[in-house]
C-alpha cells in the first residue's frame, strides 16, 4: 500500500502487523502532519466481524481522552478498505522492551502507575480493554507509556456481543490473548474492570522476571495454570523488585476478582506508597466471594483453585428451588430421514446435544435424554407421552443428514391440548453444527415465551465450529457408553479420545471419557485405576468449558467419593446446577452427597428433581429412596419402593433396596425374594452380600454358603469391592476381618465407604473405637 491515498491520506510506510490489521506511517495531506493508520488485512475486507471489530475500537478510543491512551484522530472508509487514524507513537513496545531482560524496579513501577492511570480514565467511561499485554503498551522515545489496540475493548454499558471463549485456546482471537487472561475471561464469564486488572498484573509480573505468570507452552496446559495454579513470586524467580511491588503484582493476579484491586485507582495508591487496601464485602462492586478450594492438580502437581461467581450458592438454591416451577419441555428423538440406518448415531447424538443446550434455560424443564430415549419409534400419542414424563410441551423433529450438510426440522406441540405451537427448518454446513443446535434452541426459547437471563442467552448464542470426523467419533462415543458394559465403556473412551485427538478444544470429548471411568468405577475397575483417569478428563474438559456441567459433575463426584473433600464436591455440583439447572445427573449426584452427608431432607429435594428430569429412570428411582433407608425409616422405604416397582417391576436397585429395609424389619423371606429377583436379572456381587447377610441372620446357613460360594466365584475371575467384602464378614461375625476389608476400602477409596457411618448393616461394629477411627478416614466426622 506504500504510495497510495486512503482519502487524504498517503501511506509511506509499513510500521506492523497486528491479528487483524496491518499498521502503516501516513501523512495527513489537509493537517499537515504524520499519523498512523491502521487497516484491515486484505483477506479480511469482506468480514463483518473485523469491520465492527475495528469500529468498535475506534469509538471506544474516542471516548477516551488521556495522556497515557493512543489518540484517535478519524475513522473513514474508502471504496472496500475501512480504516483508523491515530496518533504516531515513535518507540517500542513493552514486549520489545522486556526481550532484552527484566526491567528495574523504578522503571516498572512507573510504567503500572501510568498503565493504571490509562485504565482508570478508559474504565470511568464504561471501557474495558479486555486484551491488555506487554504487546499492546508502547513506551515513547520520550519515556511516555502509552496503552493502544483497543479492538477488543468492550463498552459496559452497553450490550455487547456474545465472545466465544473456545477459540482462546489458540492465543491472538476474540476474546483476548490467552497468556494475559484472567480467569473469568478463560471461563467465558461476565468481565468488568478488574479484568483489566489482572492484565496489568500478567504485564508487570512479566517486566519483573522477563516470563509470563505462565510457562507453559500448549493452549489447554495454559488455561488449566491460569484457572488453577499460582504464580511462582517474583523474587523467588531472581526478580530485583522490592516486596511491596511485588505484593501489588500478586495481588493483581487474584484468581477471584474480589481478591484484586477494585479499581485502576487503587493500583496506583499502591503503587506510590499507599497501603493496598484490603478486600471486603462493603468495597467490592460484588457481594461476597466464595471460598477457594483445592484440589491436586495431575501432572503439574499444583494447587487448583476454584473461584466462585459472587452469591452463587444463593443464587444456586434458587435455582434448584425454580426447577419445581419451570415449565416442562421434552426433545423426543429426532426421525433419522437420511435414508441410512448407520445414521440413527447422527440424529439421536443431535437429540442429546440438543437436550443440553435447552437445559441451560432456567425457565424450562428439560428432561433427560434416559427417559426421552424410551419413546424413540413411540406410537403413543403426545398427550400419553407428555403424561408419562411429566412436561406440558414436547419437540418433535426430524434430521436429514446429505454430505456435507444437515437439515433439522421441529415443532413444538402443547400437548394437553394437542397444538403446535411453532414449527422451522434449520440448514446448516456439518462444520456448523453446533450453531444448528443454537438456532433451534433459540428459536424454541422465543416461541415457548419464556425468559432467559443475558447469561443465559449468551451461552445459547456460543458456539464454536465442529471438526465433522472429532464430532462423530464423539457421537459415536455418546452411543457406546450409553449400553453400559465393561467392553463398550472401553470402548467409548477410545472414541472419545479420537474426538479430543483431532479437536482438542472440544471439551464434551473430555467430559465423555471422564463419565466412562466413573461407570467403570463402580463395578469394573478399582478406583485407584479409575478416579484420577476421571478426575484428569474432567480437568482437562474445565479448561476449555468451565461451564460444562458434566464436567463439573463428574469432577464433584470423584471429588466427593474418591477424595472425601465433601464442600468442594457440593459447590462444584451446585455451579454444575447453575450452568445446566436441567442437569438430572447434577442434581442426583447432589442428593446423595447430601444423603452421605446426612441432610437427609435436602437430599429428598434434589432426588426429587432429578427424577422430575428423568422421570423413567431406574437409578434415580432408587437413589431417591435411599434417604428414608439411610435415615432407619424402613416402612415409608418400603412404602415408596412398592410403589415404584408396581409401575415398573424390572427395577432392580429399587427391589436391592427394598430387600434391605425388609432385611433390617426382621422380614427376611421378603427380602431374599426380592434379592433372588434381582439376582435373576444380573449376578451383581454387592446383591450376593446382601443375600448372605440375610440368609444368615434367617438362619438359612446352607443356602447362605451357597451365595458365598457364588461370590468367591466371581472375586476369583475378577473384582469384588471390599466393602462388599467386609459386608460378608460382619454376617459371619468376623468382626477384625471386617475391618481388615474396610480398611483395604480405605485405603483404595472405595466410594461405598462413604456410606460406613449410616449404614444398617455395619451396626455390629459400631462400638470398636476402629469404626470411628475409619469414619474419620471420609471426613465424615471431626
Amino acid at each position: 500500500m506504500i504510495g497510495t491515498r486512503l482519502s487524504h491520506y498517503k501511506v509511506t510506510a509499513h510500521l506492523g502487523t497486528g491479528g487483524m490489521g496491518e499498521v502503516y506511517r501516513a501523512h495527513d495531506e489537509r493537517l499537515g502532519r504524520d499519523v498512523a493508520i491502521k487497516v484491515l488485512r486484505r483477506d479480511l475486507l469482506a468480514d463483518d466481524a473485523a469491520r465492527a471489530r475495528l469500529r468498535r475500537e475506534a469509538r471506544s478510543l474516542s471516548r477516551l481522552n488521556h495522556p497515557n491512551i493512543c489518540t484517535v484522530f478519524d475513522f473513514d472508509s474508502d471504496g472496500d478498505r475501512t480504516f483508523m487514524i491515530v496518533e504516531l507513537l515513535d518507540g517500542e513496545t513493552l514486549a520489545q522492551r522486556v526481550s532484552h531482560g527484566p526491567l528495574p524496579a523504578d522503571e516498572i513501577r512507573r510504567i503500572g502507575l501510568e498503565i493504571a492511570g490509562a485504565l482508570e480514565a478508559a474504565h470511568e467511561q464504561g471501557v474495558v480493554h479486555r486484551d491488555l499485554k506487554p504487546g499492546n503498551v508502547i513506551v515513547t522515545k520520550r519515556g511516555v507509556t502509552k496503552v493502544l489496540d483497543f479492538g477488543l475493548a468492550r463498552l459496559t454499558r452497553e450490550p455487547t456481543p456474545t465472545v466465544t471463549t473456545q477459540s482462546a485456546m489458540t492465543g491472538e482471537h476474540s476474546a483476548g490473548t490467552l497468556p494475559y487472561m484472567a480467569p473469568e475471561q478463560v471461563r467465558g464469564e461476565a468481565i468488568d474492570g478488574r479484568s483489566d486488572i489482572y492484565g496489568l498484573g500478567a504485564t508487570l509480573y512479566e517486566l519483573a522476571t522477563g516470563r509470563r505468570p505462565f510457562a507453559e507452552s500448549q493452549p489447554l496446559a495454559l488455561a488449566a495454570a491460569i484457572l488453577y495454579q499460582t504464580p511462582e513470586p517474583p523474587r523467588s524467580l531472581g526478580s530485583k523488585i522490592d516486596p511491596t511491588l511485588e505484593g501489588v503484582i500478586l495481588r493483581c493476579l487474584e484468581k477471584d476478582p474480589a481478591r484484586r484491586f477494585q479499581t485502576a485507582a487503587e493500583v496506583q495508591d499502591a503503587l506510590t506508597g499507599g497501603s493496598p487496601p484490603v478486600a471486603s464485602p462493603g468495597r467490592r462492586r460484588i457481594v461476597i466471594s466464595k471460598r477457594a478450594t483445592f484440589v491436586a492438580l495431575l501432572v503439574a502437581l499444583t494447587a487448583l483453585a476454584y473461584v466462585f461467581q459472587p452469591g452463587s450458592c444463593d443464587e444456586d438454591r434458587r435455582s434448584t428451588a425454580h426447577m419445581r416451577r419451570a415449565k416442562g419441555l421434552a426433545v423426543l428423538p429426532l426421525a433419522n430421514l437420511s435414508g441410512d440406518a448407520s445414521e440413527e448415531y447422527f440424529a439421536d447424538g443431535m437429540t442429546e446435544e440438543l437436550i443440553t443446550t435447552l437445559g441451560q434455560i432456567s425457565a424450562l424443564r428439560v428432561t433427560s435424554r434416559g427417559s426421552v430415549m424410551k419413546y424413540k419409534n413411540s406410537a403413543e400419542s403426545p398427550r400419553d407421552i407428555a403424561h408419562a414424563l411429566g412436561v406440558d410441551l414436547l419437540i418433535e423433529g426430524a434430521l436429514m443428514k446429505s454430505g456435507s450438510e444437515v437439515r433439522v426440522s421441529a415443532k413444538i406441540v402443547d400437548a394437553a391440548n394437542d397444538v403446535v405451537l411453532w414449527s422451522g427448518s434449520f440448514d446448516r454446513a456439518i462444520t456448523e453444527v453446533f450453531a444448528l443446535q443454537s438456532d433451534v434452541a433459540n428459536a424454541v426459547v422465543e416461541a415457548v415465551k419464556v425468559g432467559a437471563s443475558p447469561d443465559e442467552r449468551s451461552r445459547l448464542r456460543r458456539t464454536r465450529l465442529a471438526d465433522p470426523a472429532a464430532h462423530e467419533a464423539y457421537l459415536r462415543g455418546r452411543e457406546l457408553e450409553e449400553q453400559y458394559t465393561k467392553e463398550t465403556l472401553l470402548k467409548a473412551i477410545t472414541s472419545y479420545e479420537k474426538s479430543a485427538m483431532l479437536q482438542p478444544d472440544f471439551a464434551p470429548a473430555y467430559a465423555g471419557i471422564a463419565s466412562c471411568y466413573l461407570q467403570l468405577s463402580t463395578v469394573y475397575l478399582e478406583p485407584g485405576e479409575a478416579m484420577p483417569r476421571a478426575e484428569s478428563a474432567s480437568l482437562k474438559a474445565l479448561a476449555i468449558d468451565s461451564t460444562s456441567a458434566g464436567a463439573l459433575a463428574s469432577l464433584a463426584y470423584v471429588r466427593g467419593f474418591y477424595r472425601f473433600e465433601w464442600e468442594a464436591a457440593e459447590s462444584d455440583l451446585r455451579r454444575a446446577i447453575r450452568f445446566n439447572p436441567s442437569q438430572g445427573y447434577a442434581h442426583n449426584t447432589l442428593g446423595y452427597l447430601l444423603a452421605v452427608l446426612g441432610r437427609f431432607a435436602e437430599s429428598r429435594g434434589e432426588f426429587q428433581i432429578a427424577r422430575s428430569l428423568d422421570p423413567l429412570s431406574q437409578v434415580y428411582a432408587a437413589y431417591s429412596i435411599m434417604p428414608l433407608y439411610e435415615g432407619r425409616d424402613y416402612d415409608e422405604a418400603i412404602r415408596e419402593s412398592t410403589r415404584i416397582l408396581s409401575a415398573d417391576p424390572d427395577a432392580g436397585f429399587v427391589r436391592m433396596i427394598r430387600a434391605q429395609a425388609y432385611a433390617m424389619k426382621g422380614d427376611y423371606q421378603s427380602a431374599i425374594g426380592d434379592l433372588r429377583t434381582t439376582l435373576s436379572a444380573e449376578v451383581v456381587p454387592s446383591v450376593l452380600a446382601v443375600l448372605y447377610y440375610v440368609q444368615m441372620k434367617a438362619g438359612a446357613e446352607a443356602a447362605a454358603e451357597s451365595s458365598y460360594a457364588e461370590l468367591k466365584r466371581i472375586e476369583n475371575s475378577g473384582y469384588v469391592h471390599p466393602y462388599t467384602q467386609a459386608t460378608i464378614c460382619v454376617a459371619r461375625g468376623d468382626h477384625n476381618a471386617a475391618f481388615g476389608w474396610l480398611e483395604r476400602a480405605a485405603e483404595s477409596r472405595t466410594e461405598e465407604l462413604v456410606w460406613l457411618r449410616d449404614d444398617p448393616f455395619m451396626d455390629p461394629l459400631r462400638g470398636d473405637p476402629r469404626f470411628r477411627a475409619l469414619v474419620r478416614r471420609v471426613r465424615l466426622e471431626n
